[in-house]
């Protein structure tokens, strides 16, 4: 079949393709219709790219069977887009979950996250909170990456990132069968300096020293220079100062042996 350019369509059945056989038909929601002139059935992998259209919701089947819902909550907890950089300690998406049914049982769920390209990275469930909980950000005593039993979530998602942009979608399914939609983004910057200085310089006595000395990084950052273990410069670099050579040059120090360091730094999410 040749498609042409989709048309957006509110609702749409789709007949899953699965190692060349047609399966039961899926709902999902505000995707795009293909035409085919006289064929009427889309296939799966005929749609747009995923990162083109919200089909990451399964809607259940003949409207479920569970109970009927009176107080239902899947709140996304700030920061849920995220700038950073790798540091090895958690980049943490966070999130409160409560589900009631109408003679106020307490339904648990089961989430699972997915990438943009709808590949599922993590599923777990998740205890109802407090249908009455207020939501004002992560609390204080509560520390990330710790499964907590009421409604509070923080998942881990540094092991699945990669520089640039990451999508992630949060799919909740409910005890009560019905289905909830999160999207968070996380912007991974690149950080890093190298240099093509020697480990050992020798200079004459009271002579300066000149260290080349590469950073990358789209964004702005400052150069940190030690000389024995003593801060002397901060300099100021520039989101364009990435990838080219530069030089610094360390003023003229005492007769004997010195250790000059060199880091990066910037300000995220400031």
């Amino acid at each position: 079949m040749i498609g042409v350019n989709p048309t957006k369509l509110k609702t749409y059945n789709i007949i899953k393709t699965v190692e060349g056989t047609e399966s039961e038909p899926v709902n999902y929601l505000d995707l795009y219709e293909f035409n085919y002139g006289e064929t009427n059935v889309i296939r799966d992998d005929d749609l747009p790219p995923i990162e083109q259209r919200i089909a990451h919701i399964v809607l259940p089947q003949g409207g479920g069977g569970g109970a009927q819902t009176s107080n239902t909550k899947l709140v996304r907890i700030a920061p849920t887009s995220i700038t950073t950089i790798f540091n090895g300690t958690g980049i943490f998406l966070r999130f409160f979950y409560s589900c009631y049914d109408n003679s106020g049982e307490p339904y648990e769920g089961t989430y699972s996250l997915r990438n943009s390209n709808n590949i599922e990275l993590l599923h777990d469930t998740v205890n109802s909170g407090a249908s009455n909980e207020v939501i004002s950000g992560w609390p204080s005593d509560k520390a990330d990456g710790i499964k907590y039993n009421d409604g509070y979530v923080s998942i881990n998602v540094e092991p699945y990132c990669r520089l640039g942009m990451n999508t992630f979608n949060l799919i909740m399914t409910t005890g009560t069968n019905e289905t909830l939609y999160r999207q968070y983004t996380v912007d991974i910057k690149e950080l890093r300096l190298e240099s093509s200085a020697p480990e050992t310089l020798i200079t004459n006595t009271n002579a300066t020293a000149e260290l080349p000395y590469t950073p990358f990084g789209a964004l702005e950052k400052y150069l940190h220079v030690f000389v024995d273990n003593t801060e002397i410069d901060s300099v100021r670099l520039s989101a364009t100062n990435t990838g080219n050579e530069l030089i610094y040059t360390i003023p003229a120090q005492a007769q004997g042996h010195h250790k000059v360091k060199f880091y990066l730094s910037t300000e995220i999410n400031g």
